[in-house]
């Protein structure tokens, strides 16, 4: 499964917990399903919750948009999921599908710094010089 961190549009108080930490305003999930051969997106936001499948062309295209646009952490689920959101919002949302049950991890940076002190690899970097 792959966490995936990028800026938001969107403007309200969420925007004192994430402004000085660019990049890391929002954060969703892309994996892969080998079965179906289509990578899909879990994504919880404040207008709404999506799921969305993409194949092909819209495939290589979601991958690129990840490439230039947002910090990418491969991590492992935790088998079990006990974790319940308090809130719903995109940290809670992510943090449920991977089974991370830190109550204290709130913000999309947080999250970031937590998976990669656990040992999450980046994924999907730009190459330098080009």
């Amino acid at each position: 499964m792959i966490v995936c961190f990028t800026d938001s549009g969107n403007f309200g108080t969420w925007k004192l917990f994430t402004f000085w930490r660019k990049g890391f305003a929002h954060c969703f999930v892309v994996d892969y399903d080998p079965d179906m051969k289509v990578w899909y997106k879990a994504e919880c936001a404040s207008e709404r919750m999506s799921f969305i499948m993409y194949d092909d062309v819209k495939a290589d295209y979601l991958i690129g948009n990840l490439v230039e646009n947002a910090h990418c952490l491969e991590v492992r689920e935790v088998p079990k999921r006990i974790y319940f959101p308090r809130w719903l919002y995109c940290v809670s949302f992510v943090k449920h599908l991977i089974g991370m049950r830190k109550w204290w991890i709130l913000t999309p940076y947080q999250l970031y710094c937590e998976l990669r002190k656990n040992g999450a690899n980046s994924i999907f970097e730009k190459e330098l010089g080009e």
